[in-house]
């Protein structure tokens, strides 16, 4: 079975993330995307944006491109 994960960049307005995996379906189901904004702005720095999101996904494997 595939992992989730979640894929996390930044945008305009913030963090964003995008997520792969078996998890994507219900994002999608959901949100009808699979890249949803987070509550972080774009002057939140990586590893604490990658380590919330982590706490939050405790089953995904989450990274920063």
């Amino acid at each position: 079975m595939a992992a989730n994960r979640i894929i996390l960049t930044l945008g305009i307005g913030g963090w964003l993330a995008r997520y792969e995996g078996p998890h994507r379906e219900d994002v999608v189901r959901l949100f009808e995307t699979d890249v949803l904004p987070t509550a972080f702005t774009y002057e939140a720095q990586a590893s604490l944006v990658r380590e919330e999101i982590a706490k939050l996904n405790p089953g995904a494997v989450v990274e920063i491109r």
